[in-house]
Parts: structure tokens; sequence; C-alpha cells
């Protein structure tokens, strides 16, 4: 509603103005009103002041004229319950978090606790400093590695935090933090019996970073299968998963019509490492029916999968403290050690080997992704990109 505030006193050039000259003031500015309302809530026939009520009746005033409406929940394409869509490019990762939390209730509602990843447990992605009094729930390519390296780190009877401001070599040093057998002393949340570990999880601060969808997904796609990295687990990937994808993407070829963004030439199982080559992936990743991916193989791995049922990010249980952006770069990691009171820096260990003439070679690949295939994926993701803030636009 919009308050006209009655004044005791106009002043115009000093002069004090009563009786006429007020209520001819407050005509003035009633009749703008009028009109104003009529342009924006009235078809062009309803013009009178009944007519006008009956259709303000129905909507919100916004507070400024050049904001739009505000939209209420009932309203079938809403997008927020506030009177501006919020910021995301400026927000800071509590209020990342409990848009979140906010975003899987409306679309969810009572049921967003099914949001698993039957592949990969949940118990076995979070971890857990009890010194510190913070749990993290790792979500690949994004900076997970570093993170654990450094929880990892300090699980460590000393940790000798104070050295590590002149020296991350003790962090550093941690070769692969990934395997759970590292982490004693239930520091992650699977050591605890399962009808226990959420009220555990309760007591700490729970933060995660995540990363949108395609893009880790093209990340992962560059680190396992497009460079010559060299470690066990890097070969293992790009001979046992990339073999399997491959096969999986021939055998939905062979059976259906396939998505007109797969071809024939796009494969070669025959080889060693098998070659899927990136806009099939991307298909195999999110466009191909699950019914030819089966879940105890590889379709569910976390370098590429939904980071929403991997953490159980809606589950009402869970309620992360913090959600950072990897593409912030490192505000949201700044802002989580100044909060956990880490006064160190974060450690830049990368542990894929790729050349600059294989960087400009990859970064040419994705430009060529065509404009079709980028719809339809941005689709496919649209309610994970939701979820996470890195859009305002609710999927319908």
């Amino acid at each position: 509603m919009i308050h006209i505030l009655p004044a005791r006193r106009s002043y115009r050039r000093g002069v004090i103005m009563r009786g006429p000259f007020r209520t001819l003031l407050h005509l003035t500015v009633l009749l703008f009103v009028v009109f104003e309302l009529s342009l924006r809530f009235a078809a062009p026939s309803c013009m009178t002041i009944g007519c006008l009520v009956q259709n303000i009746s129905e909507f919100r005033i916004p507070i400024l004229w050049t904001e739009p409406p505000i939209q209420t929940p009932d309203h079938p394409n809403i997008a927020s319950n506030s009177a501006t869509e919020p910021e995301l490019d400026k927000m800071s990762g509590e209020k990342r978090a409990a848009l979140a939390r906010s975003r899987c209730r409306e679309i969810y509602g009572d049921h967003s606790e099914h949001l698993v990843n039957p592949q990969y447990p949940f118990e076995n992605r979070v971890f857990l400093l009890k010194e510190d009094n913070v749990a993290y729930c790792a979500i690949a390519k994004a900076f997970s590695t570093n993170i654990k390296r450094v929880m990892l780190h300090l699980t460590k009877p000393n940790p000798r935090r104070q050295k590590l401001k002149k020296d991350l070599t003790p962090i550093n040093r941690i070769e692969y933090p990934h395997y759970l057998k590292y982490w004693q002393n239930s520091t992650v949340l699977k050591d605890y019996p399962p009808q226990n570990q959420m009220s555990v999880l309760s007591g700490y601060y729970k933060f995660l970073v995540v990363r949108d969808p395609v893009k880790k997904a093209i990340s992962a796609y560059r680190d396992k299968f497009f460079s010559n990295t060299e470690d066990a687990f890097h070969k293992y990937f790009r001979r046992a998963t990339g073999k399997y994808i491959c096969r999986s993407i021939e055998r939905y070829l062979d059976r259906v019509n396939a998505i007109k963004f797969l071809r024939r030439d796009s494969l070669d199982c025959g080889r060693d490492p098998a070659f899927v080559d990136l806009e099939a992936f991307l298909v195999w990743a999110f466009l191909i029916p699950s019914e030819y991916k089966p879940h105890q193989q590889d379709n569910l791995n976390p370098h590429w999968a939904f980071s929403v049922p991997i953490c159980r990010i809606c589950h009402p249980e869970v309620r992360y403290d913090f959600i950072g952006h990897f593409e912030e770069g490192m505000r949201d990691i700044d802002d989580i050690f100044l909060k956990l009171g880490w006064d160190f820096a974060f450690p830049n260990r990368s542990d894929t080997t790729i050349s600059p003439e294989e960087d400009i070679q990859f970064r040419e690949k994705v430009k060529s992704l065509p404009q079709e295939l980028i719809a339809e994926l941005d689709k496919a993701v649209a309610y994970e990109r939701y979820i996470l803030g890195y859009t305002n636009d609710r999927p319908t």
C-alpha cells in the first residue's frame, strides 16, 4: 500500500499554504498515483477508481516504481519471495546457504531427504575437524583436494599452526588426502553409527564449496581424460572409467535413435585408454537416460555428478552454514578461513599435468561446443544451478 503522509504545512517559496492550496496539492498527488496505477495494473478501459481498486487488490505494490511487483508464493512463476531478486554475485556464503535451503523447500517440499547419490555415500564425503568444530563435505573440482589437505594436516596431534604462516610444506607434501584410511580418530562421518550421524553433524559448523555443474564436468574431462597426468590414479581413471563410459555410449547408440550430438567418430573404445571426445562426454554425463547408465557403474562419479545429492544440500537435518562458489576464486575461501580462524595461506598445489599448448587446445575445444548442445545442457542442470545460487531463473 502507498501512504500519502498528511502534512500540516506545505511550503513553497517560504509561504505557508493552507486551505484550498493544500487540498489542491493532495488532489494533484492523488490523481498522479491513480494515473500510475492505471498504467501498471489496469486495462485501458479500466479507468475508474472502483475498477482500479478491484485490480490492485490482487497485487502487493512495490516500494519504488522502478521495482517489479513482489511475487507471492502462490504465484505460478515465482522466482523469489523478496521485493527484488537476490544479488547472487554479491552474496555471502551464509546467505547462499540460507537461499539454498529456501529453494530446496520451494522445489521439493518435504521430500528433499531422498535426494542422495547411492553410489558415493554422503557419510564418506564429510570430513570432521573436532578441534575447530567444523565439518566439510567434499565436492570434486572445487578446491576439494587442497581443502582436505588443510583439514587432514590439522587433525594431527601437533599441527604447529603458527609455522604454517611462513611454510605450507607440511600441507603441500600430503600426496593423496582422498584415501579415507588416512583420516583417523573419527574424522570422517562414516566412523559414527548411521543412527547417530545427523546428531553428530548438528554440532558442527558445516561448509562446502560448489561449482557450476557443466563447468565442473568440463574440468573433470580436462583433468581425467584430456591431460596426460601419469600418476597411478589418473592412469586408472582413464583406462577403467574411460572404457566404461565409452562402452556405455556405444550401447546407447546401438539401441536407440541417439541424441543428435553423438557421432560414431566421437568414440574409439578399442584404444587404450578409450577415446571419448568432450561433446560425447557431456552428452553422456547429462543427457543420456539413466537406464543406459546402471548405478553400480561409475555414472554417478562425484567429479561430474550433481552436488545437491552428493552432499545432501537439501536434506532438512544437514543445514549447511556456508556454501562457497568456486567461481568466486579466493573470496569465499578467504571468508571461510577467516571464520574458522585459520590465519595461514590456502595451498595452491595442483595435481594435474597439462602443457600450455594442451591448455590452449582444450580451450578451443570448449569454445567449439555447439550452441544447441549448450542449450540442452542448461535445461538439464537448471534445478542444480537454481538451488546453488547461480541463477534467479526458477526452472519450470
